[in-house]
């Protein structure tokens, strides 16, 4: 799903060019409907973490009055709170290995740009 984050433009015009696409889009994994509800969480929720010299994590009580608003029973909430923060986990880890890859890829002297 990163990947797709990453590159879903350029997916989307390869598409549309009629170029082939990668391997790795067209074997992806069928989304469900619940998939689809904790994806759009996850990205949902990603606006409310708190980023200075870093990304950090969404926070718990963000997750929890999200869960809340959607109306998940308890039981259901406790679930939703750790898919979520295991996503969260993932996804800092792609953004620390994203921002090596970057930093070594830098000129000496140029300075850290946060592209988004």
């Amino acid at each position: 799903m990163l990947r797709f984050q990453r590159d879903g433009w350029a997916i989307e015009v390869a598409d549309a060019r009629g170029q082939p696409l990668p391997k790795w889009f067209i074997d992806r994994p069928e989304s469900t409907p619940e998939d689809d509800f904790y994806l759009k969480a996850f990205w949902d929720l990603s606006s409310t973490r708190s980023i200075g010299f870093g990304v950090g994590p969404i926070p718990w009580d963000q997750i929890v009055s999200y869960a809340d608003r959607m109306g998940l029973e308890p039981d259901i909430a406790q679930g939703f709170v750790r898919i979520i923060q295991a996503l969260d986990g993932t996804y800092l880890i792609w953004q620390e290995d994203e921002r090596k890859k970057k930093s070594k890829t830098r000129k000496p002297g140029e300075k850290n740009v946060i592209r988004r």
